[in-house]
């Protein structure tokens, strides 16, 4: 009988995604509330997340937003449309709740926090001084009369005679002739309203209709007689119409009684009406993501970007091809990064892009094919870019060619899938954390929280690992979802949900130590899954323990269930110990082993080493 052995000692391979029996060097199976990357001499316990937000925060943190260099403060914007200010001590305070939002979009640019809703487009400052709210600010800002109008005009599409004594009288039903209608070549989309000019309102209610080229509706709008004005009135359209810029469209304008008129510049002639054409700031989608390049804010602004430089504001500035959805940006080396998805959702794409816009062309300069699965978020690694792809949690690095670095997140059961927020992904250390997920239907195989994805050193492999579990405690809860990710200097901050309670997590160099978690090995067969092996035991060695820290040995036969080993601690019996054995001595094709450990002490535990001896069988072979 030959006794062989095999030592692990170097755990900086995190957990294997790429085969469950073989794969980097140091890697096990999974793990969780394990500290991997602080040196390559022992594992020890991660930093533990714990809640800042008390019972302030009542929705779904989905983005946090630092105010330096103009303020102290941060802001966390949530799925209520609530914004909170967040104090330099972590105290949090209701600041807003917005309307019609479902928190689409939230970034600090020069002093100012823009935060955008489903349509709108609003911003609290200035964050130096005294700042206030405006949820539509572009309104005041840019608006054409009257100056309460939530749209911007088109500039390429107004007429204005400004009261001419020429009127025009409204018809009961629409007929296609030259001076029944009007006509404009809109120059932004999507069509919010049309602004007409009412010189006698009658008696009857009005409706704008607007028609393409080939006279089919586009869309109504209906003004009652009792809310019409004499003088500028908008009609507005909910949603917006969408339309092809550039393209010609004309509207009419109707009445249930034809007694009312029009402002024209020749008389009967509505084609000469005094009339602006109002677009949407933004258009209804899930989510707004925000940059900037340089003096210039881009908005994700669904199959466009849009730009705002504290002058201009243009809703349609960057084109994508019809259908494709832009759920993530990224900033990477010279280029604006927008990962855009074509379908309704990630799970169900037709097709996925990344494209690649300059901040100066007057279209993206190139664009990538997704081949790997839909985008769900991208982010800026070391100068390269990294994303979350498909259903499965895939991490990929780089763009055609993609390189696959986690092929799914683990313990994910075969036919379930994963989402991941946009806002869930930043860089901690020289390493991306990813908080999974947004959406999972398997509720009783992976785990959700924030996994890590880097090394100590450029020296060392690159790993993945799932060091934060959230302030509950909970990994596979009901309605549980990681929804925010945000790093602040050194600090991290996690937004989650956890049944009907919300909540903001913080790691910092002050917060305590996990209080529970595991190290799980590979799969270990001799390479060869066929032949029986006789495994001795396994044994552990560790830094002395203190009081409330405890290490319990435990191994797995053929894929079964975890045998547990006795429990060695800091006080009693186990005062003093650096080591303890498991003996096993049943046959077995292969092996799992590992370590459950607790810390109720705050201190830090070293587990240094796993040792693993058996006997190959090879002499009953002969």
């Amino acid at each position: 009988m030959a006794t062989k052995s095999i030592v692990i000692n170097d755990f900086t391979g995190a957990i294997g995604t790429l085969g469950e029996k073989r794969d980097v060097t140091g890697s096990g199976r999974f793990l969780k509330g394990l500290e991997v990357f602080k040196d390559i001499s022992y594992v020890t316990n991660a930093k533990i997340p714990s809640k800042v937000s008390s019972t302030t925060v009542v929705n779904l943190p989905h983005f946090m937003e630092d105010g330096s260099p103009w303020t102290a403060n941060r802001y966390v914007y949530d799925e209520g449309g609530n914004i909170y200010g967040v104090s330099n001590t972590d105290t949090f305070t209701l600041l807003r709740t917005v309307a019609a939002s479902t928190g689409e979009g939230l970034k600090v640019f020069n002093n100012y926090l823009y935060y955008a809703g489903g349509i709108t487009f609003g911003r609290y400052g200035k964050l130096d001084a005294s700042p206030t709210f405006s949820d539509d600010f572009l309104k005041t800002t840019l608006g054409i009369a009257p100056a309460t109008d939530a749209f911007d005009k088109d500039p390429g599409s107004s007429a204005s005679y400004n009261g001419t004594g020429n009127t025009y009288t409204t018809p009961l039903a629409i007929t296609e002739i030259a001076t029944t209608r009007q006509d404009f070549t809109p120059t932004k989309e999507p069509i919010r309203a049309v602004q007409i000019k009412v010189v006698a309102k009658g008696t009857g209610n009005w409706t704008v209709t607007v028609h393409d080229a080939n006279n089919a509706v586009v869309g109504t709008s209906v003004i009652t007689n009792a809310s019409l004005i004499v003088g500028r009135n908008l009609f507005e359209f909910s949603p917006g119409l969408r339309i092809i810029r550039g393209n010609e469209y004309h509207f009419h304008v109707t009445s249930t009684v034809a007694d009312g008129t029009v402002d024209v510049g020749t008389a009967a002639d509505f084609n000469t009406c005094e009339f602006l054409i109002f677009f949407q700031i933004l258009i209804d989608t899930d989510w707004h993501m925000m940059t900037y390049i340089e003096d210039t804010l881009i908005i994700a602004n669904e199959r466009y970007l849009a730009t705002w430089n504290e002058a201009v504001y243009d809703p349609n500035a960057i084109t994508f091809e019809a259908g494709y959805e832009t759920r993530s940006l990224a900033n990477f080396e010279e280029f604006i990064v927008a990962g855009a998805v074509k379908g309704n959702s990630p799970q169900t794409a037709e097709a996925s892009r990344i494209f690649y816009w300059d901040g100066l062309a007057p279209s993206y300069n190139n664009w990538t094919e997704v081949t790997v699965g839909a985008v769900q978020a991208l982010h800026n690694t070391r100068n390269n870019l990294i994303g979350v792809y498909g259903n499965r949690g895939n991490v990929f690095v780089g763009a055609e060619p993609f390189q696959n670095v986690v092929s799914e997140i683990p313990k994910l059961t075969e036919s379930k899938v994963i989402e991941v927020y946009p806002g869930a992904i930043a860089e901690h250390e020289g390493r991306t954390l990813v908080g999974y997920g947004a959406y999972t239907d398997d509720t009783t195989g992976v785990e959700l929280g924030v996994y890590e994805f880097g090394s100590q050193s450029s020296k060392k492999t690159d790993a993945f690992s799932f060091p934060y579990v959230i302030s509950t405690g909970h990994t596979q809860a009901t309605n549980l979802k990681i929804s925010m990710v945000k790093v602040v200097g050194d600090d991290i901050y996690i937004g989650w949900r956890d049944g009907t309670s919300y909540g903001v997590d913080k790691v910092s160099n002050a917060s305590q130590y996990q209080s529970t978690g595991l190290w799980e090995s590979l799969i270990f067969d001799n390479g060869n899954g066929e032949d029986e092996k006789l495994p001795f035991d396994i044994r552990l060695t560790f830094e002395t323990l203190t009081t409330g820290q405890t290490i319990i040995p435990k191994y797995k036969l053929d894929r079964g269930s975890w045998v547990l080993g006795a429990v060695v601690d800091g006080t009693g019996a186990g005062s003093g110990a650096t080591e303890i054995k498991l003996p096993i001595y049943y046959r077995a094709r292969e092996v799992e082993m590992g370590f459950n450990f607790t810390s109720s002490s705050n201190s830090r535990l070293k587990v240094t080493a796993l040792t693993f001896k058996y006997d190959d069988l090879k002499e009953e072979d002969d």
